[in-house]
């Protein structure tokens, strides 16, 4: 802002880098006021994200006299960060398979692509393939419109694998899902490096019909770090799927909890993964209906005075059947308390060694 009423001035912005397009700006804009400017008509872009870079010229028009700008460092939108100027271009809910990081992406990175979802929303299911060779920070998933159980997003690797790490304590997740519903993750790697976590994945009360399938969490801190409470956190959401996983450290290594014994969250399955180096439960799940555990491998807590699997306060279809469950260090294998089945759906522990 300046002291003088400007009369003219030129207006240049590029989009995505591209060519510089400069436009005459003429009105009345006085000193510490704003104005409107716009840049043209016309301009047609692909769908997805865009930077915008715009500046003006530092020759100033005052009546009629060409004058200098004498602080030119304020001119531009975005002198500190390119980024900074951002918007999304939607021509209809997206939907099909796109790319994220590598050559020939769709999106550059996962902030790019995260907002895109977020205006867009999907009509049909959409599949997100992450660069094998990138490796991805934290990550906060936000609400999309039209997804289903259906219509669901999955995200997996272009390749083998894909790994997401944690930022050295700035961040307290790596992945936040409080607020998505029908996310899918197959293949994906999960890793503390350093700094404080207080869960590794954090779901909520809005999560429906999450699932990890294929995926490791593993906590690779030193001894010193303090301990992520749980790898998993489902924090009341319905529906979680964990199917085929590698959980490693952690103080849990998935929580699956209902709010309350009265305010209970609904279906889970934790099938076929392998846990190990948690501090006080592999598995517990509490104030659930529908829940299943089967035929995992649980190796161990460091705690003498807890469960390696725990469940409590859950009603209507529950099967607990075919862990094995190994400990040494005096820890319980199994803790069961407040199961109701009905006659229809009976509560079944089986089979666990």
């Amino acid at each position: 802002f300046g002291v003088q009423t400007i009369n003219s001035v030129v207006v240049n912005y590029c989009i995505d880098g591209g060519d510089t397009v400069s436009r005459r700006w003429t009105g009345t804009l006085v000193g510490g006021d704003t104005t409107v400017f716009t840049g043209g008509t016309g301009v047609t872009l692909e769908a997805g994200f865009h930077n915008l870079v715009a500046w003006t010229s530092d020759t100033l028009t005052v009546g009629t006299a060409l004058i200098r700008d004498h602080e030119p460092l304020n001119n531009a939108s975005n002198v500190n960060n390119p980024d900074d100027v951002s918007f999304i271009v939607c021509t209809g809910p997206m939907s099909g398979v796109v790319n994220v990081g590598g050559e020939n992406a769709d999106y550059n990175n996962m902030y790019e692509f995260l907002l895109t979802l977020s205006r867009c929303g999907v009509d049909d299911s959409l599949v997100v393939k992450l660069c094998s060779d990138s490796v991805y920070g934290p990550f906060e998933m936000p609400a999309v419109f039209g997804t289903t159980e259906e219509h669901y997003v999955w995200f997996e690797p272009s390749g083998e694998r894909v790994k997401f790490v944690s930022d050295g304590g700035a961040t307290p997740y790596i992945a936040n899902m409080a607020e998505a519903s029908n996310v899918h993750l197959r293949n994906i790697d999960f890793v503390r490096r350093s700094g404080a976590l207080t869960n590794m994945v954090v779901l909520g009360i809005n999560s429906n019909d999450c699932h990890f399938e294929g995926c490791t969490f593993t906590d690779s801190a030193s001894s010193a770090t303090s301990a992520i409470e749980a790898m998993i956190a489902s924090d009341h959401a319905n529906n979680v799927y964990v199917k085929g996983c590698t959980v490693k450290g952690g103080n849990k290594g998935v929580d699956i909890s209902g709010r309350t014994l009265e305010l209970r969250s609904t279906g889970a399955t934790v099938e076929r993964c392998y846990f190990s180096g948690q501090d006080t439960s592999a598995v517990q799940v509490q104030y659930m209906d529908n829940v299943s555990v089967q035929k995992n491998e649980m190796y161990d807590v460091a705690s003498n005075t807890s469960y390696v699997l725990m469940a409590n306060g859950c009603y209507g279809n529950v099967r607990i059947m075919a862990n094995k469950i190994y400990t040494t260090h005096g820890a319980g294998e199994l803790g069961v308390g407040k199961l109701f089945g009905t006659q229809s759906n009976r509560a079944i522990v089986a089979n666990n060694m």
